[in-house]
């Protein structure tokens, strides 16, 4: 696939098209026409690509980055008509729209042109528009929130789209809340409407003025010309650079404007980029009553949509960091309020809204490294090798892209458990892997059986190269805890195999069972000693979405590298620069490694919460294991760990018939039938790849108790119909 992007373009380009191994297909802006785009360039720039791939994209910023140009309507229709033509994706980058400012200028939309241009176009030209709360007058760029919209996108294609966001995370509910807040600002009658109107009407004054400010300085300068800055947040101006300057650069083996650049920033402190970088040449049910009051999400480990209350800490310190006006405020504890003063202190600008170090705030991956170490009683937890993502989930996506290549039997194999966690099987179908499934052993309480995985890997080395090794631990959907003695069974396999090990490790703060204990991968391959610790590979997840904290909606987790070579660390940092984790999500990983501690004034209040939410998993768990082993035809093992159950379920025969007539799976039947009878949602067993002949679902243990209880008894009651209907 050929992407065609602009030139100069935004440096986010070439990064994503380098990062899915397709082509860049640029076409030049004219500079000399205050940046224009022109449709024949268009066809120039296709005609050529057409020999060496398939051009299938059309990009277009606009307003532009970096040329601070304004597309006029005219332009627009024709790029529209181009793209109807030649058949062609439109991408409209318009994340700069509310930043127009020349003077004759007016804001496009693709989306209305196309419209205004009738059903010839309207009906088929395929069109993917951008927006953001980065850019603009609103400037939120640590918040990293955005929306786009879509139109004539095939249904398959979409549906595909949809679960790449699921698979790589969804945006996180404050970067929504504040789009929502953006897209739909205080109105006239309204109390904040004018407070609102003059901050919003400061910042796009203040703008334009910059603008014309920097136009008219840097064309009095002789050899600096600079086309005027018609919108954005930027100017683009073309330097004269001297014969003499050039050959110096070469010497040095840097570009002539990165040479230009780094002078400048020594003799002025002004650090600018050089054109170079820019490419320059370079779900719901109607009608009938139902039997219930309300559906309850059982399927999903998301705490607060199922009652639990956020830690009072936590919240306090993002509302102070959010708005550093409350810190005035006597309503706060001391230490929230120093905790929010160090944490603005360590941002830029003071402010959480600025863009951040890409692996995370160096302050926030220190506070990792610290908890590692006193959780690992002492082994050395190195902040470089500590990366923040937005949710595990994230991080999971793009550690695949680095270990996966190949193609046929040299295709990377990614060794995962059955049951697994579907996010793995997404993610190696997107990469396009091989998935090897090991099984866990039921009926030793999902036991790890490093047989098994010897079998397994075996098998699979005639048709893939197995690469990486998944663990999940505490397993989801299980709740099962690998003891010590597995851990390092584990590791020896990985290292005698030549394995990469993935401990996903987000549920290690939520283990309640019996005699067990969580075991951290890095411990446990240190205690082992340098035979292992200095060359077996491995990577630790952790989240603030599981355990006590439950803070889905705020995307925030880390990854800890080990025994990982420079060059795929790097590509790393390179991926976050584009995917960086919103900073009020590295705020809640930070509570979370480096909660109020004894003395604190806010640590009674934040140890009750906790242990009130951690004993009441560990309640609900007993509760739900005690209950299901009593129906007939039910049977659950004992939840050690995480937040979910995983019984079995025996199915009469002539359920089964049905469902396979109704042309759906067993385990679905019997899901859908308990929905519709009792509300309550459950995930079928296959969703987790569990073996055909078996029959599970996956029931979260969050509930708070007194709900349990009447969901269980529902079940029951339920169980006891559905095996008296098809009996």
């Amino acid at each position: 696939t050929g992407v065609l992007v602009p030139v100069p373009h935004s440096t986010l380009y070439p990064k994503v098209i380098d990062y899915f191994n397709i082509v860049q297909v640029g076409y030049k802006l004219e500079e000399e026409n205050n940046w224009a785009l022109n449709v024949q360039e268009l066809r120039r720039a296709l005609h050529q690509a057409r020999a060496h791939c398939n051009p299938r994209v059309l990009c277009i910023i606009n307003p532009s980055n970096p040329t601070g140009q304004v597309q006029s309507r005219k332009c627009i229709e024709d790029v529209i008509q181009f793209a109807a033509e030649e058949r062609l994706f439109l991408l409209a980058d318009e994340v700069y729209q509310d930043c127009v400012f020349g003077e004759g200028c007016k804001f496009h939309s693709f989306k209305k042109v196309l419209f205004e241009m009738g059903p010839e176009y309207s009906e088929r030209v395929e069109l993917v528009s951008l927006h953001s709360i980065s850019e603009g007058y609103h400037g939120e760029k640590g918040f990293r929130g955005g929306y786009m919209e879509i139109l004539n996108m095939d249904k398959t294609v979409k549906d595909c789209l949809y679960d790449l966001v699921f698979t790589n995370s969804s945006p996180p509910v404050l970067s929504q809340v504040l789009l929502g807040a953006i897209m739909d600002p205080p109105q006239p009658t309204e109390t904040s409407y004018q407070i609102y109107m003059q901050e919003k009407t400061g910042m796009l004054k203040t703008l334009a003025e910059n603008a014309k400010l920097t136009e008219a300085a840097l064309n009095s300068v002789p050899g600096i010309r600079c086309n005027p800055v018609q919108a954005g947040m930027y100017c683009f101006p073309r330097i004269d650079i001297p014969p003499k300057a050039m050959e110096q650069a070469k010497v040095c083996g840097l570009e002539p404007d990165l040479f230009y650049c780094l002078r400048l920033l020594e003799e002025t402190g002004v650090a600018l980029f050089p054109g170079s970088v820019f490419g320059q040449r370079d779900g719901s049910y109607h009608g009938e009553v139902k039997p219930f009051k309300e559906v309850i999400s059982c399927h999903m480990g998301d705490t607060h949509s199922l009652g639990q209350k956020p830690v009072t800490f936590l919240r306090q310190v993002i509302a102070l960091c959010t708005y550093p006006e409350l810190l005035k405020d006597d309503m706060f504890p001391e230490d929230a309020k120093s905790r929010a003063r160090r944490i603005l202190q360590e941002c830029m600008g003071g402010s959480i809204g600025s863009y951040n170090e890409p692996a995370g705030n160096m302050y926030f991956r220190q506070s990792v490294a610290k908890y590692i170490e006193e959780r690992d009683c002492g082994i050395p937890a190195d902040p470089e090798n500590i990366l923040l993502f937005p949710g595990a989930t994230g991080a999971v996506l793009h550690i695949f892209r680095l270990l996966i290549s190949g193609e046929g039997p040299t295709r990377t194999g990614v060794m995962v458990p059955i049951p697994m966690y579907p996010l793995y099987n997404d993610i190696i179908i997107l990469m396009n892997a091989v998935e090897v499934p090991y099984m866990l052993e039921e009926e030793n309480n999902w036991a790890l059986n490093v047989q098994e995985l010897q079998r397994a890997l075996r098998q699979a080395r005639a048709h893939c190269n197995p690469r990486v090794l998944c663990i999940i631990n505490p397993g989801n959907p299980t709740g099962a805890v690998q003891s010590q003695k597995c851990i390092e069974e584990v590791i020896r396999f990985a290292a005698e195999e030549k394995l990469f090990l993935l401990a996903d490790e987000v549920y290690q703060d939520c283990v309640f069972g019996e005699g067990c204990k969580f075991h951290s991968f890095k411990k446990v391959l240190f205690e082992m000693g340098p035979e292992y610790s200095e060359r077996v590979e491995l990577v630790s997840l952790h989240s603030i979405s599981k355990g006590y904290l439950g803070e889905c909606g705020l995307r925030g987790g880390y990854m800890e590298l080990v025994n990982i070579d420079p060059h795929s660390k790097q590509k790393l940092y390179t991926i976050l620069r584009y995917f960086s984790t919103p900073l009020i999500s590295q705020i809640s990983l930070n509570i979370l490694v480096d909660p109020p501690q004894l003395g604190d004034p806010s640590y009674e209040t934040f140890i009750e919460e906790k242990q009130t939410i951690l004993e009441t998993l560990a309640e609900n768990a007993r509760l739900m294991e005690e209950v299901f082993t009593m129906i007939p035809g039910i049977s659950c093992n004992p939840i050690q760990g995480a937040i979910y159950s995983f019984p079995r379920i025996e199915l009469p025969d002539k359920a089964i018939e049905q469902a396979k007539s109704l042309g759906e799976d067993p385990e679905t039947f019997y899901c859908m039938k308990l929905l519709e009878a009792t509300g309550v949602i459950l995930v079928p067993g296959h969703c987790f790849n569990q073996r055909e002949e078996m029959h599970h679902f996956r029931m979260t243990v969050l509930p708070s108790p007194g709900k349990l209880k009447t969901l269980l008894n529902n079940i029951r009651k339920f169980h006891q119909e559905f095996l008296l209907e098809f009996s």
